[in-house]
């Protein structure tokens, strides 16, 4: 059992230094550029044509013809001395490359013509942020799912209150045949269909369907719990973020439970009045019964003010009174900056 505790040991290290290796930044990056991480060239050479990208064109017998195009809206470019554009939305490089060669054969015997991917602007970035650790937009030149997103954002936050919403702002692009029907959903019902949310347990637990891809110009929010506060007789009076299903004895236990001298029978909660919003004194809870099973656990909600009251002491609501206005008094609502405010990484 120990030899196999060991080996335990040594391979979480070394998961843990391949990860930190990982997101190491290379180090001749410059710094004024996108932050780019090892993987980032991967896909490169698969990169799908779309409207905004910029092609060169280079004759390698006939350097007079060279030229640039950009795709147009429709997905076209325009060639020199030919009438018809060429379609060559979401194609390669080198699959433009062979079609502009076999329409300048009927022109020339063995054209020898190269194509290269100057500028890729079809892909607005992905814009991730709330309750993650590095908020930040996100350049994908190649397909990307959700958890490499979250991954490149450096994960939620203790904040996360375990869903993330998607805002589509674009259309697919390049779809695979299994992204048709969604398409075809969200064109139907726009109102609906842009915004998807999803459960982080349910990502985490590897279901496929709370990992889709992230096409570019999305939203990615993580989305951010709400407060409530613990004060009075506990051993760590503190503020909590309201995570799904909390009740009054697991918030507690987060805080170490009442202290010695707490009177845990009488726990008061202060409840915001969705109207006036003023906290009121309105639930008295028995967490001796809670614990022992004898009475139901009190489900929390946002904001919700607890005070653990001590054996013994006065007046106990009228000091809670005070305090609930007091914290309440200093919630302010989150405010989001712009999502181009964001730093920008690009993914190939």
């Amino acid at each position: 059992m120990r030899l196999k505790g060991q080996l335990v040991f040594v391979l979480s290290a070394l998961i843990c230094f391949a990860l930190s290796t990982y997101a190491q930044e290379p180090s001749g990056a410059a710094p004024s550029g996108p932050r780019s991480g090892s993987m980032d060239n991967l896909g490169v050479k698969d990169y799908l044509l779309g409207p905004g990208d910029e092609l060169d064109i280079k004759f390698f017998e006939q350097p007079d013809l060279n030229t640039t195009a950009t795709v147009s809206g429709t997905g076209t470019i325009t060639l020199p001395f030919i009438e018809k554009p060429l379609d060559v939305a979401c194609k390669t490089d080198v699959e433009v490359g062979k079609m502009v060669t076999t329409v300048y054969t009927k022109l020339f015997k063995s054209p020898q013509i190269s194509v290269r991917v100057t500028g890729r602007f079809s892909r607005p970035p992905v814009a991730v942020y709330g309750a993650v650790r590095d908020p930040q937009r996100i350049q994908a030149l190649r397909k990307v799912k959700l958890n490499e997103i979250l991954s490149f954002a450096g994960g939620p936050t203790e904040k996360a209150n375990g869903m993330i919403q998607i805002v589509h702002t674009e259309r697919m692009l390049c779809p695979d045949p299994g992204d048709l029907e969604d398409q075809k959903t969200e064109d139907e019902d726009k109102l609906s269909a842009k915004v998807a949310t999803y459960k982080i347990a349910d990502l985490v637990f590897g279901k496929k369907e709370a990992n889709p891809y992230v096409r570019p110009g999305d939203i990615v929010t993580v989305m951010e719990a709400e407060p409530l506060y613990i004060v009075g007789a506990v051993y760590n009076p503190t503020s909590l973020y309201l995570k799904p299903g909390m009740g009054l004895q697991r918030a507690l236990a987060m805080v170490g439970g009442p202290s010695n001298e707490a009177k845990a029978s009488a726990i008061v909660i202060y409840r915001q009045d969705p109207v006036t919003g003023e906290a009121k004194a309105n639930i008295i809870a028995d967490y001796n019964a809670i614990k022992k099973g004898k009475s139901p656990d009190i489900p929390l909600k946002a904001y919700d003010i607890i005070e653990v009251p001590r054996a013994g002491a006065f007046s106990s609501v009228r000091i809670g009174d005070t305090l609930s206005k007091a914290l309440l008094g200093s919630i302010g609502s989150i405010v989001q900056g712009p999502a181009t405010a964001l730093p920008m990484r690009v993914l190939y």
